[in-house]
């Protein structure tokens, strides 16, 4: 059996320190606990406003991925309807086509008349730039020609 040595004056100090430390950090403990669970008075609009955001956040964390949740159930029914879409526009298409040769010689008989009725126009107000001194001809007079 093991026997202990009795306790001196020396081998009661070497635990002091350790005894102190525990103790300090004991205390230190119970105050950082305190100090965070009640706000002073002073400070109490900064706790609420962060007790505000951190449920602002929670609330925020949680809706998320509802909405992403939500939004990949409904992708079946957007896909089925983009497919009714593009199918009716398909439709639409080869129904406008076979009214487009009549459509494009219509558009370029009016365009062709358009020019040339403007034509008396486009002459005289080349006329009026051009007839007059050259030193006073606009600098963007060339571009009426092009």
């Amino acid at each position: 059996m093991m026997k202990y040595a009795p306790l001196t004056s020396e081998s009661a100090q070497l635990g002091r320190p350790l005894t102190h430390w525990c103790v300090a950090c004991l205390a230190l403990t119970l105050l950082a606990l305190v100090g965070c669970t009640t706000p002073p008075k002073e400070h109490a609009w900064r706790y609420e406003h962060a007790q505000r955001v951190i449920e602002h956040r929670n609330q925020a964390v949680l809706y998320a991925p509802q909405r992403y949740i939500a939004s990949e159930q409904s992708r079946p029914h957007k896909l089925m309807r983009t497919a009714d879409q593009v199918g009716s526009a398909i439709a639409l298409d080869v129904h406008r086509t076979s009214q487009l040769p009549d459509k494009i010689g219509h558009y370029l008989d009016r365009d062709i008349r358009r020019w040339c009725d403007k034509q008396p126009v486009y002459l005289m107000k080349a006329a009026q730039t051009l007839g007059g001194k050259p030193a006073v001809i606009p600098a963007n007079a060339v571009m009426l020609f092009y």
